[in-house]
């Protein structure tokens, strides 16, 4: 467990007990700052000091076939010029792993590349990690595209153009992930704690 989640839980353990003794809340208000109070340390990035900040951005599909897609809020301007593409990093993890689907990929990594005046985006690099243990690696940049709204690329793009989703993600329908720096190890904690695969 990391140890913003050991923090949460402590700071839970703390304050709970006082704000529920309350009398005049009722059990849905307690439920609910309970809730908030599990949250708290984990939504803030700090940036500072995380070298990353995965939030759930996107979903689709039911058991055992869902993808889930991850945005690190840590992007980054390309250049010195105000008007730089701006670089942001996005995991897309899949569910499926029955036998016909050995082909296919565990997840999915990308740095995407948006020129925010312009809306447009494309991908700088990437790769799948594949579940026979490949990995398929993109050779070269991608070309700029546009047309791609509505879709999960116009939420990340949210993400990589606008400071105020990045300060309150949650607002947005975001949730945090975790601060796990491989890729991989967001993976196997959405398989295994998420979607709940032993």
């Amino acid at each position: 467990m990391s140890a913003l989640l050991l923090r949460a839980a402590a700071a839970l353990l703390a304050v709970v007990p006082a704000a529920t003794a309350q009398a005049h809340q009722s059990e849905a208000e307690r439920d609910q700052i309970r809730q908030q109070l599990a949250v708290e340390d984990l939504r803030d990035c700090k940036l500072a000091t995380m070298e990353r900040c995965w939030y759930g951005v996107f979903g689709t599909g039911e058991a055992p076939n869902r993808r889930l897609w991850f945005a690190d809020m840590k992007a980054r301007p390309t250049g010195a010029a105000r008007d730089a593409p701006v670089e942001i990093d996005v995991m897309v993890a899949y569910e499926s792993k029955t036998a016909e689907d050995s082909q296919g990929n565990e997840f999915v990594f990308y740095t995407l590349q948006y020129d925010c005046a312009g809306y447009r985006l494309r991908m700088a690099d990437g790769y799948a990690f594949m579940r026979n243990g490949k990995i398929d690696r993109a050779t070269e940049a991608g070309p700029w595209i546009s047309g791609y709204r509505p879709s999960w690329y116009s939420l990340v793009e949210k993400l990589a153009c606008d400071a105020k989703v990045r300060l309150s993600p949650q607002t947005h329908q975001m949730f945090w992930a975790g601060d796990f720096f491989r890729p991989v190890d967001l993976f196997d904690f959405t398989y295994r704690y998420l979607w709940e695969h032993p």
